[in-house]
């Protein structure tokens, strides 16, 4: 409610009712008004519920081919998780089918990410990392696959990634560009 402008004293001061319907709200306005993209994310929505595995991988890598990698992920696989974390909230799906959900999407990310061919001798090196207290790592994923698509050199830790192996990280590879996530 906060970060939707909603100050903390109002927000504390909402009813169960009121706050039901703000996240009904919030969630509306997750709709895409493309039709294209919204049968998707409301088709793999419905599949995750159900932990139907065969379904979402053929829906995502549908909409992989017909609308490429990172067009599916702006307009199908962000908008789908931020509806999920709404609906988490709301209790109408639970924290399991959400980490199902995004552990579909990391799969098929790594799969994309492996089908890149490797970057030539002397390309620009980056090292992608997730710091200490961060742990969301498809944003990330996909920065990966995007440089890979580009012909960077790409070292990739993922999430969590303490200070000191940091530190260590860049002093052994001696990167060019640094690119991290956090909140």
């Amino acid at each position: 409610l906060y970060f939707s402008g909603h100050k903390i004293s109002k927000a504390c001061a909402m009813s169960k009712e009121e706050t039901e319907s703000f996240l009904q709200q919030e969630i509306n306005a997750t709709i895409s008004p493309e039709n294209q993209y919204e049968y998707y994310i409301s088709q793999v929505i419905s599949k995750a519920m159900e932990y139907e595995e065969y379904g979402v991988t053929q829906l995502i890598t549908q909409c992989f081919e017909r609308n490429g990698i990172l067009n599916t992920y702006k307009f199908v696989m962000y908008p789908l998780l931020v509806r999920l974390g709404l609906m988490w909230r709301q209790d109408s799906l639970c924290p399991s089918q959400e980490h199902f959900l995004s552990s579909v999407f990391r799969q098929k990310l790594y799969a994309a990410i492996d089908n890149c061919p490797p970057s030539k001798k002397g390309a620009q090196k980056w090292l992608l990392f997730l710091p200490e207290d961060e742990d969301h790592d498809i944003g990330l994923l996909l920065a990966s696959y995007l440089l890979r698509a580009a012909g960077k050199q790409v070292i990739y830790l993922s999430a969590k990634v303490p200070l000191f192996a940091l530190k260590n990280t860049i002093a052994a590879t001696a990167p060019e560009k640094l690119l991290f996530f956090m909140t």
